[in-house]
C-alpha cells in the first residue's frame, strides 16, 4: 500500500509550527510531511558552487531514506523559501554605522552597519536570487521527477502572519505555536490579504506572475505570500 504524501520543504521548524495545525484541519494529516532543511538552501556560501537542483534532490533522497518512502509514495515536491529582501537592488543596501545590529530591515531597505556587511548582504542575495530563479523554472526535482515548485514568504512569514519584519531568532519556535494555536480561524483571511496582486487566468500563469512580482522594486522587502498559490495547488491534488 502506498503513502502517497505531498512533501513540503521548509527553512526551519518555526514555519511548520505556522502551518502544520492549519494544513492538517484542510487536508488528510498524513498526506503532507513538512521537511526541515535547516538553514536556508539558497543562501548558504558554503554550498554556493554546487547546483541548487542536487542540493534540493539529495536532499529529497535523504529524506525517502529516513522515511522510508517508495518512489510512488511521493505525489510532490513543494519548497517554501523567505524572500529576505533578495531582489532589491544593491542602492537599497544602506549603512548606518551606529546601527547595533550587523542587519535590520525596513520595507525600504537592508540597513547595516559596515561596508563589509554590505558586501556580505550583496553576496548573499546575488546567491540566493540566482539560486531562486534557477529552482522557479524547475518543474520536475530528483532523479525520480517528482512535480515541484516553490512558494515565497517576503520579506518572512513572521511578517506575513506577525507583522515581524525583524524576528529575534530565539523566539522564533514559540512564536510561532502560540500564533497557530489561538489564530488558526484567521489563517484564511491572513493568506488572502498577504497574496501578491495577480491578474493571470491560469494557476501557471499566476505561479510564473507572482515571481515576476516579487523582483520588482523592494516588493521583496514588502508583505506577500504566494501560499495561496500552494493551498491551490494541493485542493487540485488531493
Amino acid at each position: 500500500m502506498t503513502k502517497k504524501v505531498v512533501i513540503i520543504i521548509t527553512e526551519g521548524i518555526s514555519d511548520e509550527y505556522f502551518l502544520k495545525s492549519f494544513l492538517d484541519s484542510r487536508y488528510e494529516t498524513k498526506k503532507i510531511k513538512f521537511k526541515v532543511y535547516d538553514g536556508d538552501a539558497f543562501a548558504n556560501r558554503e554550498i554556493s558552487e554546487e547546483p541548487i537542483r542536487n542540493i534540493i534532490g539529495n536532499f529529497i533522497l535523504q529524506i525517502m531514506n529516513t522515511e522510508k518512502f517508495k518512489p510512488s509514495d511521493i505525489l510532490a515536491v513543494l519548497q517554501l523559501t523567505d524572500t529576505d529582501g533578495c531582489m532589491i537592488d544593491n542602492a537599497n543596501i544602506i549603512i548606518k554605522v551606529k546601527q547595533v545590529p550587523k542587519t535590520f530591515y525596513s520595507l525600504d531597505n537592508i540597513i547595516v552597519n559596515s561596508l563589509h556587511q554590505k558586501n556580505n548582504i550583496i553576496s548573499r542575495n546575488q546567491i540566493k536570487k540566482r539560486k531562486t530563479e534557477k529552482m522557479v523554472k524547475l518543474k520536475k526535482v530528483c532523479r525520480y521527477s517528482y512535480f515541484y515548485q516553490i512558494y515565497y514568504f517576503s520579506r518572512n512569514i513572521e511578517l506575513v502572519f506577525l507583522n515581524d519584519l525583524n524576528p529575534i531568532k530565539e523566539d522564533k519556535s514559540k512564536n510561532a505555536l502560540r500564533f497557530s494555536k489561538k489564530n488558526k480561524e484567521q489563517y484564511p483571511e491572513i493568506i488572502k490579504d498577504n497574496t501578491p496582486p495577480l491578474v493571470s487566468k491560469t494557476y501557471e500563469e499566476r505561479y510564473s506572475e507572482s515571481w515576476s512580482f516579487i523582483k520588482e522594486g523592494v516588493n521583496s522587502l514588502h508583505q506577500y505570500s504566494t501560499f495561496a498559490l500552494l493551498l491551490e495547488y494541493l485542493d487540485s491534488l488531493i
